[in-house]
């Protein structure tokens, strides 16, 4: 219905952009809806647009395939084994998220080249005909028996605790309440592309945000942690926002409260992140039960290496990290005493939780002489040149500013085209990496 004066149908206009933004947030939430008819109703199945399937398989079966699947991410070392005495629908939604973590999603590159072992899995454990020689821990190092590992439960253990965790932290770091206030927002409107080429005039204009916009990208902000519940972390944002607007006096609608969440997850995505990181980082456990190897393999005949803690020049390298592992061993300062490549994937390596679920390995680790960590370690990771949109990827935006919680910081630096390495500092204000000057050994000192 539209009425003679546009002014009086606000509040219709209100209603549509609701309604609007809750059937784009069941698409959201719900990417196909599949209706099955069971047996051979083909003439029922025609009518719904649905395919006539098989009746399911026996309980027995489900049991074996879901027990297979635990078995597989139980190995993988992504699950517990006390796992297994989870309710059953906290295994099938955990399982699902860990199984679209790995999945492949697109077909391989170079299809037709020859199967090869994962760089980043343990390949040297054992002599091969390419990798024949040996090359044992060395024990005048002093490097540790092993290394600090950061490991989160089982998330079905900490779901009930974590969201309100989040929740709290999120609107801590957020003005919620003015949220709830915010109408209008700046945008620029230029004439040329209004109008055409001859309009170079622009102006600032305010305009009323999207109701429906703010809700659809809101939705997908939220998805960026496949083992948390979107539907359960918004539902305990809006109750610790409930609070707050109870404490100081706020009369606000439960449509008004979620539109101001929506609007502070559009607006701050990286304080959901980091509540993310702090609330989880609760949760983290330290684990260093996995000794480093006593030995691994290579060619025969590696570059020695005087502070590698293999002796030598082993394992898998990309051209920056090798120059890297090539600089720190040439240290004459006494501040390197020893380093180790921190291999991706493996078990006994290294690793740090991010917000969004996944592990991070940082490249090498380092044991550096007055550093006040475990074993005097400092954690390296090394990026491209800075130049390509690699380094400033949001999986990196992530990793730069977390902590490993007995290691500390990572230190991050890439090199540049006249073979200095340059450190990699995080910039708040411009949400971006940049280069912070030269990177020394003696910047890994300090935490």
């Amino acid at each position: 219905m539209f009425l003679s004066d546009p002014a009086s149908q606000i509040g219709l206009d209100a209603a549509a952009e609701e309604l609007k933004a809750v059937r784009e947030g069941i698409e959201v939430l719900t990417d196909r809806l599949d209706v099955n008819v069971l047996g051979s109703a083909e003439g029922v199945a025609g009518l719904a647009e649905a395919a006539s399937v098989m009746p399911p398989v026996q309980q027995s079966n489900r049991v074996q395939v879901r027990h297979s699947r635990m078995d597989q991410q139980i190995g993988l070392g992504m699950l517990e084994p006390g796992f297994r005495s989870a309710p059953q629908d906290q295994q099938d939604r955990l399982l699902t998220a860990l199984e679209r973590l790995s999945e492949t999603t697109t077909p391989p590159l170079f299809p037709n080249l020859p199967s090869t072992p994962t760089p980043g899995l343990d390949a040297r454990a054992a002599p091969s005909p390419e990798h024949p020689a040996r090359y044992p821990l060395r024990a005048d190092l002093g490097l540790p028996a092993a290394l600090v590992r950061e490991e989160l439960p089982n998330l079905y253990e900490i779901e009930a605790d974590l969201c309100p965790e989040i929740a709290r932290e999120f609107c801590r770091q957020v003005d919620m309440v003015r949220m709830l206030t915010l109408e209008f927002s700046n945008a620029d409107l230029s004439m040329r592309d209004l109008f055409d080429a001859t309009h170079v005039e622009g102006r600032s204009v305010s305009v009323r945000m999207s109701p429906a916009r703010i809700a659809e990208r809101a939705q997908m902000e939220l998805q960026f942690n496949d083992g948390i519940d979107p539907r359960r972390l918004r539902r305990a944002i809006e109750e610790e926002l409930s609070r707050i607007c109870s404490r100081e006096g706020v009369n606000a609608t439960p449509i008004a409260l979620r539109r101001a969440i929506n609007l502070a997850i559009l607006r701050r995505p990286q304080n959901l992140r980091e509540a993310v990181r702090v609330a989880q980082g609760r949760h983290v456990r330290l684990a260093a039960n996995e000794p480093i190897p006593a030995e691994v393999f290579g060619p025969r005949g590696a570059t020695p290496a005087k502070k590698g803690a293999y002796g030598a020049f082993v394992g898998n390298y990309n051209r920056p990290e090798r120059a890297f592992a090539e600089w720190i061993d040439r240290d004459d300062t006494g501040i390197v005493r020893w380093w180790l490549r921190n291999p991706e994937n493996v078990g006994w390596a290294t690793r740090l939780v991010l917000p969004t679920g996944r592990r991070f390995f940082p490249d090498f680790v380092v044991g550096i002489k007055g550093r006040k960590t475990k074993d005097e370690i400092a954690l390296v990771e090394i990026k491209d040149d800075g130049e390509t949109g690699r380094l400033q990827s949001d999986s990196n935006a992530v990793k730069i500013r977390t902590e490993h919680k007995e290691y500390r910081r990572v230190f991050w630096t890439y090199r540049e085209e006249d073979g200095v390495f340059v450190r990699a500092i995080w910039n708040d204000t411009y949400n971006r990496i940049f280069g912070g000057g030269p990177f020394e050994v003696g910047d890994m000192v300090t935490l």
